[in-house]
């Protein structure tokens, strides 16, 4: 018992001690736990802690409950099931799933799925689908597991496929023809009868039915799983199958999307190919299961997590009815479904609370705790943060780069998986329509000969082609308020572009944001010519949110740096 709370208090610790750390750094500390990501912990290691020991200490009931009679159970059923061979037993295995199940199995699975159901509504951001269309999509979800279990049948029985010693058989056959395949053609043809019939205008709107489909398809499965219900069970199908299925469905329909939205990439074998690869990646993700490489299934579940993130981040940049002022829907939905997931851990320690006895449901809720609670508050604080680009399709990265100042620099031959994590990672720099402070640093002595402190307006964000071949989307176009002092009329006066040097930065908490500069030649706009090389390097400029108070450093006055 030592043990495992040692284990819960000390990643907590080391937390809290980073976050009293940036909070003593922050200079709006008023909003420090008001806006952004830190707000959702307070409340979530509320819900996380304090409300399962007052549960405990408060549990009225004494002993373990009998649930036997909260069982659904159908003699018939049984009895057809193990009689049936031929292409009646795929019924009767379908039937018997909901048919031979616990009621507390049923209940947590519609919970499961109601609570990414919320969160694939609140994605929704343009214009909402009707509730009917959701709901008609999430029923031929579940009903995709029959046509699945015959299509499986005619595969097995075809191919004569079954899990051998071999691990590419088992791989390659037994799980991406044996398994993806039949899955994801099922999941995947609701979505593909559905946009043939109805009009689709948001290339979002496509992923958010194929996800639908497939908690469907994960509910009814759920039902499978926890028919012999186990609370910990309960959060490991949350937290990674439910999602497992979503993005492999969303990776198989990509394919549809592009050739419909995307300006270029309109090549009519894309969707088979999407469609195979996100069959493959269903069918890896078993495997990984399958042969026990529980490391390996962890670092490949997040890498794609990322990949998934990517798809859903282009459908939304890519949208008709695309605003940059987006970002304040995410924060919106992020807290309401975090608040979620910590319920579900909650519940989870409530029914282990009903099955077991007290002592052995606090130790079972506190390993749950370490093993799925603190990794899924970094996996839930991911979903909702989404990098703002209006028409920009970003690609998933395989190589590694890194960032020498102003340059990307391209590594050849450095496929390193830790790289490639971060290479993939969304870090959100949702800085169009806000108002900042910018102001030359000391250290820049030709910047500060041209302008002192003024105000900027940062109006769009650019791609720039990198002399190295790099496409860098990282740059924004600021109107700056008074203009710089140039002495020729070569470049804009009030117009400049701006990159953050480093992208983990907030214009609410973080002070003196160091940002490369360059000019912008006149009569150019970079939003029609990304050629980096002919905007001029200036070098660093200081930016601040519009809210920051400047102070004059003692002696700038009299060095005639600063308007008296």
């Amino acid at each position: 018992m030592i043990a495992i709370l040692t284990w819960i208090a000390l990643p907590i610790l080391i937390f809290s001690v980073y976050s009293y750390h940036r909070y003593q750094q922050s200079r709006n500390k008023k909003l420090f736990f008001r806006e952004g990501t830190y707000r959702l912990y307070p409340y979530v290691f509320g819900i996380l802690i304090l409300l399962p020991v007052l549960v405990y200490y408060l549990w009225p009931l004494s002993g373990q409950i009998d649930l036997s009679g909260l069982r659904f159970h159908s003699e018939s059923v049984t009895k057809a099931l193990e009689a049936s061979i031929g292409w009646g037993k795929p019924w009767l295995q379908w039937l018997s799933t909901f048919t031979e199940t616990l009621l507390l199995a049923v209940f947590s699975a519609s919970f499961i799925a109601l609570i990414w159901l919320f969160w694939l509504r609140r994605l929704d951001f343009f214009q909402q689908d009707p509730v009917l269309r959701i709901a008609l999509l999430l029923l031929l979800g579940m009903f995709s597991t029959l046509g699945t279990l015959y299509l499986s049948y005619l595969i097995n029985n075809t191919l004569g496929v079954e899990y051998t010693t071999d691990g590419l058989y088992n791989l390659f056959v037994y799980c991406w023809i044996g398994i993806g395949i039949p899955e994801e053609l099922m999941k995947a043809l609701p979505v593909l009868v559905l946009i043939r019939v109805i009009k689709v205008e948001e290339p979002l709107d496509i992923l958010i039915y194929g996800s639908v489909s497939a908690l469907g398809f994960a509910l009814v499965e759920n039902l499978l799983y926890l028919a012999d219900f186990e609370p910990h069970r309960m959060l490991g199908r949350a937290f990674t199958a439910v999602v497992g299925h979503m993005f492999s469905t969303t990776i198989a329909l990509y394919g549809v999307v592009l050739v419909r939205f995307h300006p270029t990439r309109k090549q009519k074998y894309l969707p088979i190919l999407y469609f195979l690869f996100g069959a493959l990646i269903h069918g890896f993700y078993d495997y990984l299961l399958f042969e026990n490489f529980p490391l390996f299934f962890l670092a490949f579940f997040f890498l794609v997590i990322q990949g998934w993130l990517i798809l859903i981040n282009n459908a939304i940049n890519n949208s008709p009815h695309f605003s940059y002022l987006l970002y304040e829907k995410f924060e919106k939905a992020q807290f309401p479904l975090a608040i979620m997931f910590c319920s579900l851990l909650t519940l989870s320690f409530v029914l282990g609370m009903i099955m077991y006895p007290p002592l052995e449901a606090l130790l079972d809720y506190a390993l749950a705790l370490v093993m799925v609670g603190l990794p899924s508050l970094f996996f839930i604080s991911r979903l909702n943060r989404f990098d703002l680009f209006e028409g920009y399709w970003r690609k998933f990265n395989f190589r590694t780069t890194t960032r020498r100042g102003d340059d990307l620099v391209q590594e050849q031959g450095r496929w390193k998986l830790g790289q490639l994590y971060v290479a993939n990672t969304i870090n959100p720099v949702n800085l169009v329509g806000k108002y900042i402070r910018l102001h030359a640093p000391m250290f820049n002595q030709p910047l500060t000969e041209l302008f002192d402190i003024g105000e900027g307006y940062i109006e769009d964000r650019v791609l720039m082609d990198h002399p190295s071949g790099v496409r860098d989307p990282n740059w924004f176009i600021v109107q700056v308020n008074p203009s710089f002092y140039l002495g020729e009329e070569e470049f804009q006066a009030d117009r400049i572009l701006i990159k953050l040097r480093h992208r983990h930065v907030s214009l609410v908490h973080d002070t003196h944001i160091e940002c490369w500069t360059r000019f912008i030649p006149m009569g150019v706009d970079p939003r029609e010519e990304p050629d980096y090389s002919q905007y001029l390097d200036y070098g660093l400029i200081m930016i601040n949110g519009h809210d920051y108070v400047y102070e004059v450093e003692p002696g700038l006055e009299a060095a005639g740096l600063i308007d008296q």
